[in-house]
């Protein structure tokens, strides 16, 4: 299958479009390279250097490769941002993931897989957290993930395609960039 990976030079991201191309599949990235690196892109993909606030560049793309799936890992996750200008976090996280969701009403897809946080859960009573766990977004960053999530649901219901929200909690490994704001163990590594 094609599949198009937002992110896809990133620490996460790049890793997925490995598996994928070992699995065989076809696969396109596009990242704008703002804390991920061309050395992440695997080489078998082709890669879209370019930003997801940008509507006519993600037309164009998803129009041109006519991916079967989308997996949406690219955000803005800068704790400085999300603090100091909230509304630059929230205008690069909604406006790139709308600007996919409504490539998709044109060239339809299968199936729409979403990297969300737990951070949409804020701090849960209970523990461990379920898919019933209540939302309770306390930072800029987690309410444009929650924000996303219902985006995604109402997308797949009106351009009929599945999807998959995946909520990562904290991370770490191989690709990670100590110089972000990703977390302590790869400050300390």
């Amino acid at each position: 299958m094609k599949i198009l990976v937002t992110g896809g030079a990133g620490f996460i991201a790049s890793h997925i479009v490995d598996a994928y191309i070992k699995l065989g599949h076809s696969l396109v990235i596009i990242d704008n390279l703002y804390t991920g690196s061309k050395k992440n892109v695997n080489p078998k993909a082709r890669f879209y250097r370019g930003d997801l606030k940008n509507r006519q560049f993600v037309f164009n793309v998803i129009g041109k490769e006519k991916p079967e799936i989308i997996n949406h890992h690219a955000a803005l996750a800068s704790l400085r941002v999300a603090t100091d200008e909230p509304e630059k976090l929230i205008d690069s996280n909604i406006s790139g993931s709308m600007n996919v969701l409504l490539a998709t009403k044109n060239n339809p897809i299968k199936k729409f897989i979403f990297a969300s946080s737990c951070s949409v859960l804020g701090h849960p009573k209970d523990l461990p957290a379920t898919e019933e766990t209540p939302v309770n977004p306390l930072s800029p960053y987690a309410l444009t993930k929650l924000t996303n999530e219902v985006m995604i649901k109402f997308y797949a219901q009106w351009h009929k395609f599945t999807y998959v929200i995946f909520r990562y909690p904290n991370i770490y490994g191989p690709r990670q960039n100590p110089k972000c704001e990703a977390g302590v163990i790869p400050i300390f590594a």
